[in-house]
């Protein structure tokens, strides 16, 4: 479940700056920024104690 999870995220930040780029739209950038913190945050999460999950 984290794994898909961190995909989907990875996917949203992606996501948001090829639609930056594509659209100039300033909104996809901020989903693509919303995406890699929450990417980057899960992993570090997911590092953690594995008998805490």
């Amino acid at each position: 479940m984290k794994a898909v999870a961190l995909l989907l995220s990875v996917l949203a930040g992606l996501g948001g700056i090829l639609g930056y780029v594509l659209t100039g739209e300033v909104l996809l950038l901020a989903l693509a920024g919303v995406g890699v913190v929450l990417a980057s945050g899960g992993y570090v999460l997911s590092r953690g104690n594995p008998r805490r999950w």
